[in-house]
């Protein structure tokens, strides 16, 4: 292996019965369990909205190659790193595999509502919909109180007795029957008020415009020397010493080779284009749109190597 650190970012490894199925987002999200246990008891399952095991794959593959160079920096050694897509999103089922290890059970679908902390739930209310979720008895004090409940509170203040499901029946149906005649901002203003959480369900339009992720740059404006002005989410975590920043966008497929292969690597441009025509390496597709420069690109702005 030498010094090299390599890694690989297949569906389902590099052994194993499985290696050489094609995967794509929603099939790593089926293979790993995460769409069985999403959505609600009496409909189908549903796949997350966003392509989570494309990102976290991602994420997760860039963290292993920063291991991996610490361990290099440390050792001298490279190594390979097998990273399946969807076993990583397996990783990121949380206690599934406690509880059937524990109680023999398979985890089922329980909607928008936590098995862990009750009451949380998605509200409907006059204008929209609301999370709503108060664990510490101080929180549902103050829901209860808002929602002219103490009675409530009485009877489950504790977290165990609001965990039992026919106390869960109880204080749910109370809380939907509560906030059907409220407003967004009135549910809002009574949980700052109250000492309990809710949040607006956001679109992506009310995330784009909310002054809160618009103080914090959360949404990034940038200019893209390929395709001109883009809107981002902005680096995160926010570091203090060592801020990060958005140079250019997801850039079309194989515009680096140039760069890589002959100012890194050292090859000659004859050498690149062996590569070319064996199909060692190959670049964007024009029938495939999204793989490509934009059809107004000059050709030169935004290349590491002319």
């Amino acid at each position: 292996m030498g010094t090299l650190v390599y890694i690989s970012m297949s569906g389902f490894g590099q052994w194993g019965p499985w290696t050489m199925r094609p995967s794509y987002d929603a099939v790593a999200q089926a293979t790993s369990g995460l769409i069985e246990i999403t959505g609600f008891p009496d409909a189908i399952p549903l796949k997350a909205g966003a392509w989570i095991g494309d990102y976290y794959g991602a994420l997760m593959g860039a963290f292993a190659v920063m291991v991996a160079l610490y361990w290099r920096e440390k050792t001298g050694e490279g190594q390979y790193i097998d990273h399946p897509q969807a076993e990583n999103l397996i990783r990121n089922m949380d206690w599934t595999w406690l509880y059937i290890y524990l109680t023999g059970k398979n985890r089922e679908r329980t909607g928008n509502r936590d098995v862990a902390i009750v009451p949380s739930d998605i509200v409907k209310v006059k204008d929209g919909f609301v999370a709503i979720a108060a664990f510490s008895e101080d929180e549902f004090m103050g829901l209860c109180e808002a929602m002219g409940r103490m009675d409530l509170f009485e009877k489950y203040a504790s977290i165990e007795e609001r965990l039992k499901e026919e106390n869960q029946k109880v204080i749910y149906e109370a809380l939907h029957e509560w906030a059907k005649d409220k407003s967004v901002s009135e549910i809002i203003e009574k949980a700052e008020k109250f000492g309990f959480s809710a949040a607006k369900v956001m679109s992506a339009k009310d995330q784009y415009e909310d002054e809160h992720w618009r103080a914090r740059k959360s949404i990034w404006i940038h200019e893209d020397p390929i395709f001109g002005e883009l809107a981002e989410v902005s680096p995160v975590p926010k570091l203090s010493e060592s801020p990060g920043r958005i140079k250019w966008a997801a850039r079309p497929n194989g515009i680096d080779n140039e760069h890589v292969f002959i100012r890194l690597l050292g090859l000659t441009k004859e050498e690149l284009d062996e590569l070319y025509k064996k199909g060692v390496i190959g670049k964007w597709d024009e029938n495939v749109p999204w793989s490509c420069p934009p059809k107004d690109w000059d050709g030169k702005s935004g290349l590491f190597y002319p």
